[in-house]
């Protein structure tokens, strides 16, 4: 997705991408009543410009899975990151003040930002898919 692209989610949908996945100043809509599950075959990952506005405000209605490959996920959109991400393989790196809301499985998770933050979607916890086993703070 290049600068000005927009990609717009009004119901529920799923995109598939064989390789890597590069937004560069595009935009991820997720409209009221949308959502999106995002699956990612190649190695990298990167998220940068609008982000994903997940306007649902619902972390369950964005769901990235890095699938076996995927191992480097890179956001630094100015959209908070309001979803999941169950990528065991990959290293996140969370940039450019966007907070995360919601819950991440991933090999390793660094925050680059001190104004970046990460909050666990406790609403998460009645869907029986995620739960936090541990957590510590550097």
């Amino acid at each position: 997705m290049n600068s000005g692209d927009t990609l717009v989610v009004t119901g529920t949908a799923s995109l598939y991408v064989s390789g890597n996945f590069k937004m560069n100043s595009g935009l991820i809509y997720i409209a009221p009543g949308g959502s999106l599950s995002l699956y990612v075959a190649g190695g990298t990952a990167t998220f940068s410009g609008g982000g994903v506005l997940n306007n649902t405000g619902l972390a369950a209605n964005f769901s990235y899975y890095g699938l076996p490959g995927n191992t480097s996920i890179k956001y630094a959109g100015s959209s908070a990151y309001i979803g999941t991400i169950n990528a065991p393989e990959a290293d996140m790196t969370l940039t450019g003040g966007a907070n995360f809301y919601g819950a991440v499985i991933v090999n390793s998770f660094n925050s680059k930002s001190a104004g970046a933050g990460l909050h666990y979607d406790e609403a998460l916890s009645g869907t029986s898919m995620l739960k936090v086993l541990a957590y510590r703070e550097l």
